[in-house]
């Protein structure tokens, strides 16, 4: 698997991105601890579900916006991550 490490700005590890099949990302805590997966819907949305696969938002690349599962503008850019590892 190609996993991506993640880590603050001090270089300490609070989690990784594993890719999973079918095009999905699977987010893990710094215990490897499954929060969450990423997923690539057919008109190009990023989806976020957490680990009980309840949706969390959509990023739409087109208009490089966040949404929450409301429809509520989050911000501008992929913030997809914070939803799994708020600041």
């Amino acid at each position: 698997m190609n996993d991506q490490i993640l880590k603050d700005k001090r270089g300490i590890r609070y989690g990784k991105i594993s890719a999973g099949s079918n095009g999905s990302s699977i987010i893990y805590d710094k215990l490897n601890n499954r929060l969450g997966t990423i997923k690539v819907d057919s008109s190009s949305h990023f989806i976020a579900y957490d680990k009980i696969n309840r949706k969390l938002a959509t990023y739409d690349i087109r208009l490089d916006v966040t949404k929450d599962t409301m429809g509520r503008k989050i911000g501008k850019g992929n913030m997809l991550l914070n939803f799994f590892f708020p600041q």
